[in-house]
């Protein structure tokens, strides 16, 4: 007897009116099945393998690569570091530690004068030294620490500081050459005592104060504690990242490069710590 069903209902009606259960066990249970099943999950899982190692090979890579950067960053701010340090030794800190010995003797003579108890001119030597200001790479190291580093943000903040400190010297270099013309050219239209307290930023008897010449050579040592604080402070703290990345590396881990600058032949080079207490 025809059904009068449509095609797709009669195939339901079939479904339902015959019993698939012992089919669809025998399918499931034959030697056919079972290696469609075990070829579909020995697939599975070596995708999967093959994907956790993927995994584990591109996670190695990028921390090789964080630590490579690192250790770029490490070099060229210990490199900072050296050149600052060797700024300050040879140049900058005879110059400005002179300067500020004889402008408290040319004070204590001042005085002494308005007593009554000077007892000869004051004899002046002007340190007119020139500076040639080293070259540096804060501008890469700060670009390699914002843009390629992953690293903690006191530590970029300390590189745009190092930044703004070196650049801000170089300034101040160029601005001493510029008052010691100036104060030169005074020599025959000024008198000695004139030039004496222009060179020292000291007020004259009449009260005028001009503080240019002795404005850079007080900036420049400050500027560059500056630098030398931070360039070894960014140098310490990516030794230690740098340690701590090699250690998640492994034993394939290519060495890091560190550097510390607490034993220095000349540790008065380094300045104080306490007026860096926010970075301390």
């Amino acid at each position: 007897m025809a059904s009068h069903l449509p095609k797709d209902d009669r195939v339901i009606h079939w479904l339902m009116t015959n019993d698939l259960v012992p089919w669809i066990g025998q399918v499931l249970n034959s030697n056919f099945a079972s290696s469609i099943i075990g070829a579909l999950a020995g697939a599975f899982f070596g995708a999967l393998a093959a994907t956790r190692f993927a995994a584990r090979q591109e996670t190695h890579r990028l921390k090789l690569t964080e630590l490579r950067r690192n250790n770029a960053a490490v070099v060229l701010s210990t490199s900072i570091a050296n050149h600052s340090l060797s700024f300050k030794k040879q140049l900058v800190k005879p110059l400005v530690d002179n300067f500020l010995a004889d402008r408290k003797r040319y004070e204590e003579f001042l005085g002494a004068a308005a007593a009554g108890r000077a007892t000869g001119p004051f004899e002046l030597q002007y340190d007119y030294r020139s500076l040639t200001f080293f070259k540096h790479e804060a501008d890469e190291l700060r670009s390699l620490l914002v843009n390629d580093i992953t690293a903690d943000p006191k530590v970029i903040m300390a590189a745009m500081q190092l930044w703004q400190s070196l650049h801000s010297l170089e300034k101040v270099v160029e601005q001493r050459a510029k008052e010691m013309e100036r104060l030169q050219s005074m020599k025959g239209s000024a008198s000695e005592d004139e030039i004496a307290h222009a060179y020292f930023g000291l007020p004259t008897k009449a009260g005028h104060v001009d503080e240019r010449y002795s404005d850079t050579v007080v900036a420049m040592g400050e500027l560059l504690d500056s630098a030398i604080f931070f360039s070894t402070h960014i140098a310490e703290k990516l030794s230690g990242r740098g340690r701590e990345i090699a250690g998640e590396l492994g034993k394939k881990a290519e060495k890091p490069v560190t550097w510390t600058f607490r034993k220095l032949e000349d540790p008065t080079l380094l300045p104080d710590a306490k007026e860096f207490e926010d970075w301390v």
